[in-house]
């Protein structure tokens, strides 16, 4: 069945098996490595692919997988930093604390202006 809030997400509720497919890029994932595997050979048979082993990338999204496979990490540490460089920010020290520290923050009221508020 097709995912009714992405049409290039496909799932297979009895195998338990997700495709998400985006332009020539296919990612199958799920519990059952046979289900997964025999999925990959009917789509060989039909079409030319290349098995790319397991995720790392994903639109841009770097995957980390702990040593078990019991968690993953995703970063966007790459596409953030190729973003400094493209408006000329990647020179700029880092700052812990974006904010001056010594400036008070309150909480807006009903009815206040927020236009107006300094």
């Amino acid at each position: 069945m097709t995912a009714h809030f992405d049409p290039c997400i496909l799932i297979h509720l009895e195998h338990k098996v997700i495709v998400a497919i985006y332009v020539d890029d296919i990612t199958i994932t799920g519990p059952n490595t046979t289900q997964r595997e025999n999925l990959k050979k009917s789509l060989k048979g039909e079409f030319k692919l290349s098995d790319l082993g397991s995720l790392n990338w994903l639109l841009g999204i770097e995957v980390q997988w702990q040593d078990d496979n019991s968690s993953v990490t995703l970063s966007q540490q790459a596409y953030i930093d190729q973003l400094l460089v493209r408006f000329g920010m990647d020179s700029y020290n880092p700052m812990y604390l974006p904010l001056n520290p010594d400036i008070k923050l309150f909480k807006a009221q009903d009815g206040d202006d927020l236009a107006e508020v300094s």
